[in-house]
């Protein structure tokens, strides 16, 4: 974890191309959504960093314009989500999903359609249930399974070049009405140099919070992946138990650009 002051949030920007979201509480209560958490709402009022987001923000900024809004960290209800939605008119809505609000989630999707966004999903979720999530949920577009930086950008470009999508790897997409395509897996990044530093500047760092720092901190991925088999634990879906580790050269020069 870094600990740091200021941030920048896209809360007042104009449209864009890519919108990457948390989606809002369904209660008013803190929900923990990361791929390397239990989906859990939160006693201790914790608010956890969407690095995740802000990797896969990272791996298409440099083609796209792209926004990411945490509905959690900014205590946005759905009303307000709505009028955000209209306002950014993205063309692309990416949606972090968890099992145990999972209906919740999916109604991101659902304002996606009201402005003829594309609605892609990830998470543990619905990596291990592609085809039952999208059957369940029609206005879900798209499934990003496991690691989804190289697939995100993969997918996005072959839809912008009207491409053929069997060819993506680590997706799952519906060719029918109930004709559910689940692509093979993307191989593993071996090299987690290889990818940019997530764009923490599109987090609200101020409003993140954990019971002993306080305020104000961000999360330093330094590997992925465990060794373990705890059968609770998310990793074992998202990884395979792939464990792989960041140089301290990588590590340094994210906590340099913080």
């Amino acid at each position: 974890m870094f600990k740091m002051s200021g941030n920048k949030t896209d809360l007042d920007m104009g449209k864009i191309d890519i919108l990457f979201v948390n989606p809002p509480s369904p209660d008013g209560y803190i929900y923990i959504r990361d791929i390397n958490r239990s989906g859990r709402r939160s006693k201790e009022r914790e608010i956890w960093p969407q690095t995740s987001l802000a990797y896969l923000a990272a791996m298409t900024r440099d083609k796209y314009s792209v926004g990411l809004i945490d509905c959690i960290a900014e205590q946005m209800d759905w009303t307000a989500f709505k009028s955000y939605l209209q306002a950014r008119q993205p063309r692309y809505v990416v949606i972090n999903i968890i099992s145990s609000i999972i209906t919740n989630d999916i109604y991101t999707a659902y304002l996606a359609k009201t402005i003829n966004a594309i609605a892609i999903g990830l998470g543990p979720h619905v990596t291990e249930l592609p085809k039952e999530t999208l059957k369940r949920y029609p206005s879900l577009d798209y499934i990003i399974r496991n690691e989804a930086e190289l697939t995100i950008r993969d997918l996005i470009d072959t839809l912008e070049n009207k491409g053929d999508l069997a060819g993506v790897l680590g997706i799952a997409w519906r060719r029918g009405l109930d004709d559910f395509v689940v692509n093979p897996d993307r191989p593993f990044i071996e090299n987690l140099d290889s990818l940019p530093i997530p764009a923490h500047d599109l987090l609200p760092i101020h409003k993140y919070r954990l019971p002993i720092l306080g305020n104000d901190f961000t999360f330093v991925l330094a590997n992925r992946g465990c060794p373990n088999r705890c059968t609770f634990c998310r990793q074992m879906i998202m990884w395979k138990y792939n464990v792989r580790l960041r140089s301290a050269e990588s590590i340094f020069q994210e906590l340099k650009y913080l």
